[in-house]
């Protein structure tokens, strides 16, 4: 299997990933919300996805089982802690603090792979099967693969009190950019509401049913 492949799918399973990375960049601000608050954590969290990845689609139910060594540990394996930096798994930061339209960093894996990412927006409204939510911040990470394999573009949205909306990996070569894999929330709810939808509490604007989701061909560009 292709290197790039085996990187996309490591995106489109791993969103809660293991191994350990250096993140350069990070700084502070207290007029801007925290990182953590688009990312809760809590033991009973429990997130339900619809996913794609290449031509398989499934459904993956992500609750947090316990916490260990200062990581809330999930289901299918998946670390993930809050610090003072911002949110992060053992291999990297998913959003990093300040959260602010701009604000960048790198996370390297190994001496020869590296992640930019990159804050594109914060505030805006975001939706999902899951529902509306009016504040959300989107991040995209790139990640440069072998020479005439091209690049990796990871595009993440958080809603605040409820965490990871959608994430979605293309393929960038020769200009043309395709769909590697996708991954939308279907529902989610808090520790202390396993019997009933979290999005009163979570801040959304409003539960709209389960919507529609058009899932595009892997092999059909953007």
């Amino acid at each position: 299997m292709k290197r790039w492949l085996k990187t996309a799918m490591a995106f489109g399973w791993g969103v809660f990933g293991h191994a350990c990375a250096h993140s350069a960049g990070a700084s502070g601000n207290a007029e801007s919300t925290a990182a953590s608050e688009y990312y809760p954590l809590g033991i009973g969290q429990e997130w339900t996805y619809q996913t794609q990845l290449l031509s398989e689609s499934r459904k993956m139910k992500v609750r947090i089982v316990r916490e260990e060594s200062g990581y809330f540990i999930d289901n299918q394996g998946g670390r993930l802690r809050h610090d003072s930096a911002g949110v992060r798994d053992p291999q990297r930061y998913l959003l990093q603090n300040p959260v602010e339209v701009g604000h960048s960093w790198t996370n390297v894996l190994s001496p020869s792979v590296a992640e930019h990412y990159k804050i594109q927006s914060v505030g805006a409204g975001c939706e999902s099967p899951a529902g509306q939510f009016s504040n959300c911040v989107v991040v995209e990470s790139t990640t440069r693969l072998k020479e005439r394999e091209g690049v990796l573009l990871n595009r993440m949205t958080f809603a605040l009190r409820v965490g990871l909306v959608r994430a979605e990996v293309f393929r960038i070569f020769e200009g043309r950019r395709t769909l590697q894999s996708r991954l939308v929330l279907e529902s989610y709810m808090a520790p202390s509401s396993r019997s009933r939808p979290a999005w009163p509490p979570y801040g959304a604007e409003a539960w709209v049913g389960l919507l529609s989701h058009r899932v595009a061909s892997p092999e059909r560009p953007e």
